[in-house]
């Protein structure tokens, strides 16, 4: 692959020891991300948006419980209020007949 980029250099005006600084430069640098490179970020992103949408919908079923939980209190709740204040009524009027 060297060879054909620094051919490519020249045929582009680059001489030749420029090419070949070049080139060198490239192969030595950090900076360049392979399909390689690309293809672990995907993975490595594709397994992180897994976990986080089972994190999410575990979450979310817990949400559900709590919400059950805390109608169903209120309504057990609301309802011996209810209960009572309608026994408490009835046992009024009927000292009053």
């Amino acid at each position: 692959m060297s060879a054909i980029l620094i051919r490519k250099l020249k045929q582009a005006g680059f001489t030749e020891e420029q090419a070949e600084i070049l080139d060198m430069e490239l192969h030595n640098s950090d900076i360049l991300t392979t399909k390689r490179d690309l293809k672990e970020l995907e993975t490595n992103l594709t397994h992180q948006i897994e976990l986080l949408k089972a994190d999410t919908g575990k979450q979310i079923a817990e949400c559900k419980a709590d919400l059950i939980r805390w109608v169903i209190g209120v309504a057990l709740g609301a309802g011996f209020v209810q209960t009572s204040v309608i026994i408490g009524v009835l046992l009024k009027v009927g000292y009053l007949i």
